[in-house]
């Protein structure tokens, strides 16, 4: 069944860019980031259903030095939560002490990827966690993929850049 767009305002978000989503597990929670730097934590009443959303629980990442994050994912536990940055390119890992609860996260680190992306859009990894992948709308080639290899699964500081593939796209 078609279900009609979701506004990111109409629940006190105030988000006016909203970048990343991501779901727990479960479908039964839904995440939301953007130019707010708040991590918005919806539940939901069906899995992977948005027509019927919470008022969202609000995690504020401004504190840690996030300017305008992009992109969010979680390893499959959901006791990490990794959010990406645009300004200053950097990847943000938290620790949740309760899986997939935002108001139990606290910044562990966070790594610079501004020599491989200027303008990080989005981030995943492998099911294992040995692989983490980033994509970006800058750089030398725009449509880049940079893929970097974790010596220990899901630790973004055991992260080195391994390769970037470019996207061809014609127009």
């Amino acid at each position: 069944a078609l279900v009609a767009p979701v506004s990111v305002n109409s629940n006190g978000e105030s988000e006016t860019n909203p970048h990343g989503l991501a779901f727990s597990s479960s479908g039964e929670r839904m995440f939301m980031i953007g130019n707010a730097d708040t991590v918005f934590e919806y539940e939901l009443t069906n899995p992977y259903c948005i027509a019927n959303v919470s008022t969202p629980l609000k995690k504020d990442i401004s504190t840690t030095g996030s300017g305008n994050p992009t992109g969010i994912v979680f390893d499959p536990s959901g006791t990490k939560m990794f959010l990406v940055d645009k300004h200053p390119d950097k990847v943000y890992q938290y620790d949740l002490t309760e899986p997939w609860l935002t108001s139990t996260a606290s910044l562990v680190d966070n790594i610079s990827i501004e020599n491989q992306e200027t303008y990080v859009e989005g981030i995943t990894f492998d099911p294992s966690g040995t692989k983490m992948f980033i994509v970006g709308s800058e750089g030398t080639n725009k449509g880049e993929v940079n893929t970097y290899n974790l010596a220990v699964p899901y630790i973004v500081t055991s992260a080195s850049h391994a390769d970037v593939y470019t996207m061809s796209f014609t127009g």
